[in-house]
């Protein structure tokens, strides 16, 4: 099919005289260096299989293999009619080629891969007229190596790729450029379920090779593919490739070849893929065959892909190079947790900002030991420990908040029981003695958690001085100070001590000598009733009168 001399009849004077001194020139030179002479730098392959698994056999992927995923493979594809001269003559009737492939991923973003080929083929020399030799050669071809990085992931993917060869090729199979060349391209694929769309456009820069009838230069490439994955292990191929010189000199249709394959992808197990397809050239021009078979095998070591696409490097399990967008596993994505790497306790409480509320009600009490975690503990000394606020501590039915008394019932006899506290009522208090106390009737009243003796309990406080006084002899009194048990037991003592010591100053300033009293705080200890319900705890905290021994 390739097409790079037209009939000799339809050469110009001026390039037949030109071929004439060429050839008399050639004929004056060595044997070898007159081959040189008939033989360019030119690289007639067209077919390069992807460095790794690619949307068709030569069109590749946007995507890139996972960290550290190699990708190795073979690929043979057999040609022939590649080069034809004008009048049918084929200066390259059959070529044979196998890539050695490799590629390698690296942190889920690059793809590095490179093709070794090795040409086997029947080629022979340019010439304007008369039969062509051909011989048949075996060498490398230009070493080809390849960087890709993607722009875009998911149903339609691009990429970004650079390759470039080598000059490592043999002349004698027409596999070889004259020096290097670098070809950036474009990859994009289309996904639609087991459907792909792919395109490739490329640009290839390349030394300029001139050969009888036409030169080569840069050129544009151009790819376009699609694939259906028909059942699980197999897929059928189609794909096309235009390469257009946009260096040379002249332009003819010898510069735009056009070849066509078809196949199917065959998956024999998850590691594995061998295609096998046929192609032709559509448009003649050089490296565009008569026909064309190829087997291309890969396997590859390649994990299931990131669902949540590469790693996102947030500092957690960055290993993996895979993208954890809910990295707590609580059910809010990454982009709107604010605790991103602490579980959201889903308590029903702030559970939309992505952070554990160890203690909702900011109490002070963990949640897990919070019996009201949503209500906030009051903090007065009363049941603190449950987390529950106790609105009404005495149960009189009275709330703390204009609770004169929130540690003593109010007592329900019709006097002044709106204040929260229990009255003696308007009748005197009753003081007895025995030989051992001093008996009152009535409970000596506080403010809360102080040793403030309330004004309700001075009468009282009164006659109990009157009694102290009239006794006889120099016998001592004690005065004891108790408490219920709520709260700490060192502060509940100190409280009992301060609480005597001021029944004994406001004693004295009423009369009573210091010298016969005597005060001592026990806390919480010998209650007179069960601090289990706020009836009894207010029967413990109260003041008794010990008369001591002579």
């Amino acid at each position: 099919m390739g097409q790079p001399l037209p009939p000799s009849r339809s050469q110009p004077l001026v390039v037949r005289a030109y071929l004439f001194v060429a050839l008399l020139g050639g004929m004056l030179a060595s044997p070898a260096s007159r081959v040189e002479a008939q033989r360019p730098t030119l690289d007639l392959q067209l077919f390069q299989p992807t460095l790794a698994s690619g949307s068709t056999f030569t069109l590749d992927r946007p995507e890139v293999p996972r960290h550290l995923t190699i990708v190795a493979g073979l690929g043979v594809n057999g040609a022939a009619g590649l080069l034809e001269r004008g009048d049918g003559e084929s200066i390259a009737p059959w070529r044979v080629q196998a890539d050695l492939l490799f590629a390698l991923g690296l942190f889920e973003w690059v793809e590095f891969g490179v093709a070794l080929p090795v040409v086997f083929g029947s080629t022979g020399l340019f010439a304007q007229s008369g039969p062509i030799q051909t011989d048949t050669h075996v060498s490398l071809g230009d070493v080809r190596i390849g960087f890709k990085v993607p722009f875009l992931r998911g149903q339609n993917a691009l990429s970004g790729r650079v390759e470039g060869t080598l000059p490592s090729g043999g002349r004698a199979t027409y596999a070889r450029q004259r020096y290097w060349t670098l070809t950036p391209a474009l990859v994009y694929a289309h996904h639609a379920g087991d459907f792909t769309f792919g395109a490739d456009l490329a640009y290839r820069f390349r030394d300029r090779s001139a050969v009888p009838g036409f030169e080569l230069d840069d050129e544009l490439q151009v790819k376009l593919g699609a694939s259906y994955r028909v059942i699980p292990a197999l897929a059928l191929i189609a794909e096309g490739q235009l390469r257009a010189g946009v260096g040379g000199r002249t332009r003819r249709s010898n510069e735009f070849p056009l070849e066509v394959d078809a196949g199917v992808r065959l998956f024999p197990s998850v590691a594995w893929t061998v295609d096998i397809g046929v192609g032709t050239g559509v448009l003649a021009g050089y490296g565009a065959p008569q026909v064309r078979g190829f087997v291309i095998i890969r396997y590859s070591n390649e994990r299931e892909p990131c669902a949540a696409g590469p790693e996102d490097f947030d500092g957690f399990e960055d290993g993996d190079f895979c993208a954890e967008l809910d990295n707590d596993a609580d059910g809010l994505e990454d982009t709107v947790d604010l605790c991103p790497n602490d579980p959201e306790d889903a308590d029903g409480f702030a559970d939309d900002d992505g952070c554990p509320d160890p203690d909702n009600d900011a109490d002070g009490i963990p949640d897990e030991r919070d019996t009201c975690p949503l209500e906030s503990e009051d903090l007065d000394d009363y049941q603190d420990e449950d987390g529950c606020p106790e609105p009404d501590n005495d149960g009189d039915g009275i709330a703390d908040g204009v609770d004169q008394c929130p540690m003593e019932p109010e007592d329900r006899d019709n006097y002044q029981d709106d204040d929260g506290c229990p009255e003696p009522g308007p009748e005197r208090a009753i003081v007895t003695v025995t030989d051992t106390r001093i008996l009152i009737s009535e409970r000596i009243y506080f403010d809360f958690e102080s040793a403030e003796i309330r004004s309700v309990s001075l009468p009282l406080l009164d006659q109990v001085a009157d009694v102290i006084r009239s006794l006889p002899g120099r016998r001592r009194i004690r005065v004891e100070g108790y408490t219920d048990s709520e709260g700490d037991d060192a502060y509940n003592a100190d409280l009992s001590y301060q609480r005597a010591r001021s029944v004994v100053d406001y004693l004295v300033r009423q009369g009573a000598s210091r010298d016969r009293l005597l005060y001592e705080g026990y806390g919480e200890r010998n209650p007179v009733a069960p601090n289990d319900s706020p009836e009894g705890r207010a029967l413990n905290r109260r003041v008794e009168f010990t008369i001591m021994p002579d």
